[in-house]
């Protein structure tokens, strides 16, 4: 599996792409920014952010390991990575435009937590004026089906309990939830299996072109 996978695709409204130089202005101002950061956690300073959208670049630049003989789980909340790991293998960050304007409607990560790429966790952040369109679940389901349809068996979610906005989209998903207590507070774990695909209509059709917008 190369990152020319997930580097171009499409749904209805949207264009996904893996996170290039152009996003940096829109990357620091949404993780600047104390609305979109209020249930997420402290919102960054210039400093900081542009360092993590440096690191972001340069682990986009890693294709995504995904074998194809993958572990099979029985229990969405059997034997959850975090017990063992306290980082991913691997991180891609992947940004979704809207496809009339080219504006930024969100970025998502994924992230690896096994050797052999049958777990991935997701996440989801998006300017204030992109919410309450549907725009974000549009783009993280496409890309949840384009990972689960490459082979992955599990993707996970994690959330603050009182991210209302959050669980609506990992319902929407098809994810299944449960609270968990840590010393942060309560945190909604959330897990889908491949088999939960299977509900949905593939949002996600590969471009041919090879290249971006």
């Amino acid at each position: 599996v190369t990152t020319s996978v997930i580097e171009l695709s499409h749904t209805r409204r949207l264009t996904l792409r893996l996170l290039a130089s152009e996003h940096e202005s829109e990357y620091i101002a949404l993780y600047r920014d104390p609305r979109v950061m209020r249930k997420i956690g402290e919102p960054l300073s210039e400093g900081t952010a542009r360092e993590h959208f440096a690191w972001a670049l340069r682990a986009n630049q890693h294709p995504p390991r995904i074998r194809s003989s993958l572990r099979k789980f029985s229990d969405p909340f059997e034997s959850l990575p975090w017990d063992r790991r306290q980082l991913p293998f691997q991180s891609l960050r992947v940004a979704a435009e809207v496809r009339e304007s080219g504006r930024l409607a969100a970025i998502y990560s994924a992230d690896r937590w096994d050797p052999d790429g049958s777990q991935w966790e997701m996440g989801v952040i998006a300017p204030s004026q992109a919410q309450g369109h549907g725009l974000a679940v549009e783009g993280m389901r496409a890309l949840a089906d384009q990972l689960q349809r490459l082979g992955v068996s599990r993707l996970l979610l994690r959330c603050k309990a009182d991210n209302l906005a959050a669980c609506r989209v990992a319902r929407l998903m098809g994810f299944t939830g449960k609270t968990a207590e840590t010393e942060l507070g309560a945190v909604m774990l959330w897990s889908r299996l491949a088999v939960a695909a299977d509900r949905w209509t593939p949002g996600v059709r590969k471009s041919t072109s090879g290249g971006s917008r």
